[in-house]
């Protein structure tokens, strides 16, 4: 059974499970757990028991709670009529939380410049960004801006790793032409921001946010810097959002995929005026 749900149609254990081979089943550990209890979390089921850590919250663990979450969701008319309730996700259960669960419930924008015609790691970049983010029910929607020709002395400012705000401002309006607003991201890809180990820089302030983006980035950089600027106060006051656990979108440094969000960092990104309600 094929899966439309934007949160479910890349993760291939849900898509498994929904195929029956394999059911999802006390026992079950992993990336496909851990959204399998996002949606039922987002539909109404809390699990106080499986969120609140670092790193993968919901825990990816298909223990006695969530088991007791999809019998309560099985039982209930959400998604079609109740199900079998024995607590194994398999296709019915899987048809039901696709319904139930639907598209995308919220949206970030972000308008990318690139300096290189033929920047095919940014391309990259997004697809990843597209897909991290529709997990959580938020559509990464994109605006190709055109390729840089930066006029001086604004070039300058692009390479310079902490410019002054207005100027930074200035760099993309005047320098690139490009447009700046409080719903959406510019992202400005570039060939290196010194030194050599900054592989994107993000600047927030209350009327923008503005993303400095190297082409050889890790294939999450883009999300992890987009995730920043839904995770900083619409104000322009910094907080630091960096996490230490490998799997998380917003560890510094090196990566592991699949990559996720804490319940706690979703909340708080929805919350966020860049993050827009459908």
């Amino acid at each position: 059974m094929a899966l439309t749900s934007p949160r479910f149609t890349d993760v291939p254990a849900l898509l498994n499970a929904a195929n029956n081979s394999p059911f999802l089943t006390s026992g079950a550990r992993g990336h496909g757990v851990h959204v399998l209890q996002f949606a039922l979390i987002d539909l109404g089921f809390p699990m106080p028991g499986s969120t609140g850590g670092k790193g993968m919250s919901p825990d990816g663990i298909f223990g006695s709670e969530t088991k007791a979450k999809v019998k309560e969701f099985q039982r209930s008319t959400l998604g079609g009529a109740p199900v079998t309730d024995d607590g194994v996700v398999g296709e019915k259960t899987m048809s039901k939380l696709d319904r139930a669960i639907g598209g995308f419930t919220h949206k970030v924008g972000v308008t990318i410049y690139t300096e290189s015609p033929s920047a095919q790691s940014v391309f990259l970049m997004v697809a990843e960004a597209k897909k991290i983010y529709a997990r959580y029910g938020i559509d990464f929607q994109v605006r190709w801006g055109r390729c840089l020709a930066v006029k001086e002395p604004h070039k300058t400012t692009l390479y310079t790793k902490a410019p002054a705000w207005e100027d930074l401002k200035k760099a993309v309006t005047q320098g690139v032409g490009g447009t700046l607003g409080p719903r959406e991201t510019t992202v400005i890809q570039v060939s290196r921001i010194p030194p050599d180990d900054a592989y994107a820089l993000t600047t927030s302030g209350a009327d923008a946010a503005i993303i400095r983006l190297q082409d050889d980035a890790l294939i999450s950089t883009l999300a992890h810097e987009v995730g920043h600027v839904v995770l900083t106060p619409a104000t322009g006051h910094d907080k630091e959002d960096h996490e230490t656990q490998l799997n998380n979108l917003m560890t510094t440094g090196g990566r592991t995929a699949p990559f996720v969000l804490t319940l706690e960092q979703v909340t708080e990104m929805r919350g966020h005026a860049r993050c827009i309600r459908i």
